[in-house]
Protein backbone atom coordinates (compact mmCIF):
# COMPACT_ATOMS: atom_id res chain seq x y z
CA UNK A 1 0.00 0.00 0.00
CA UNK A 2 2.72 2.37 0.91
CA UNK A 3 4.51 2.16 -2.94
CA UNK A 4 1.13 2.43 -4.41
CA UNK A 5 -1.30 4.29 -2.29
CA UNK A 6 -3.81 4.69 -5.30
CA UNK A 7 -3.71 0.52 -6.26
CA UNK A 8 -7.72 0.34 -5.98
CA UNK A 9 -7.25 -3.51 -6.35
CA UNK A 10 -5.57 -3.34 -3.08
CA UNK A 11 -7.99 -1.88 -1.32
CA UNK A 12 -10.63 -4.30 -2.46
CA UNK A 13 -8.62 -7.34 -1.17
CA UNK A 14 -8.24 -5.55 1.81
CA UNK A 15 -12.13 -5.07 2.32
CA UNK A 16 -12.68 -8.82 0.87
CA UNK A 17 -10.33 -9.89 3.65
CA UNK A 18 -12.20 -7.99 6.43
CA UNK A 19 -15.73 -9.25 5.23
CA UNK A 20 -14.21 -12.72 5.77
CA UNK A 21 -13.17 -11.78 9.12
CA UNK A 22 -16.73 -10.32 9.41
CA UNK A 23 -15.41 -6.88 9.89
CA UNK A 24 -17.72 -5.56 7.78
CA UNK A 25 -17.64 -1.73 8.53
CA UNK A 26 -14.26 -1.58 8.08
CA UNK A 27 -14.78 -3.82 4.72
CA UNK A 28 -17.33 -1.13 3.64
CA UNK A 29 -14.69 1.37 4.20
CA UNK A 30 -11.84 -0.50 2.12
CA UNK A 31 -14.71 -1.01 -0.69
CA UNK A 32 -15.21 2.58 -0.73
CA UNK A 33 -11.86 3.76 -0.95
CA UNK A 34 -11.11 0.74 -4.05
CA UNK A 35 -14.19 3.04 -5.44
CA UNK A 36 -12.53 6.32 -4.88
CA UNK A 37 -9.38 5.00 -6.86
CA UNK A 38 -11.23 3.28 -9.61
CA UNK A 39 -15.20 4.44 -9.72
CA UNK A 40 -15.81 1.56 -12.30
CA UNK A 41 -14.90 -0.87 -9.93
CA UNK A 42 -18.48 -2.84 -9.93
CA UNK A 43 -16.74 -5.95 -7.72
CA UNK A 44 -16.55 -3.71 -5.06
CA UNK A 45 -19.96 -1.79 -5.41
CA UNK A 46 -21.32 -5.61 -5.68
CA UNK A 47 -19.27 -7.20 -2.46
CA UNK A 48 -20.58 -3.67 -0.78
CA UNK A 49 -24.55 -4.42 -1.71
CA UNK A 50 -23.81 -8.02 -0.14
CA UNK A 51 -22.75 -6.86 3.26
CA UNK A 52 -25.43 -4.35 2.99
CA UNK A 53 -28.40 -7.04 2.45
CA UNK A 54 -26.48 -9.78 4.61
CA UNK A 55 -27.44 -6.44 7.60
CA UNK A 56 -31.11 -6.25 6.32
CA UNK A 57 -30.40 -3.01 4.43
CA UNK A 58 -31.99 -4.05 1.55
CA UNK A 59 -32.85 -0.89 -0.29
CA UNK A 60 -28.87 0.30 0.31
CA UNK A 61 -28.15 -3.32 -0.95
CA UNK A 62 -30.07 -2.67 -4.13
CA UNK A 63 -28.98 0.40 -4.75
CA UNK A 64 -25.49 -0.85 -4.99
CA UNK A 65 -26.38 -4.01 -6.86
CA UNK A 66 -27.87 -1.44 -9.47
CA UNK A 67 -24.46 0.32 -9.64
CA UNK A 68 -22.80 -2.85 -10.00
CA UNK A 69 -25.04 -3.55 -13.16
CA UNK A 70 -24.74 -0.35 -14.32
CA UNK A 71 -20.64 -0.25 -14.42
CA UNK A 72 -21.07 -4.19 -16.15
CA UNK A 73 -22.79 -3.21 -18.60
CA UNK A 74 -20.66 -0.15 -19.33
CA UNK A 75 -18.02 -2.77 -19.68
CA UNK A 76 -19.50 -4.98 -21.82
CA UNK A 77 -20.25 -1.95 -23.85
CA UNK A 78 -16.83 -1.18 -24.61
CA UNK A 79 -15.84 -4.48 -25.31
CA UNK A 80 -18.11 -5.24 -27.87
Amino acid sequence: MQKKPDYADAYYAWGFILAEQKQYTEAIKKYQEAIAKKPDYADAYYNWGFILAGQDRYLEAIEKFQITIQKKQRLFLCLS
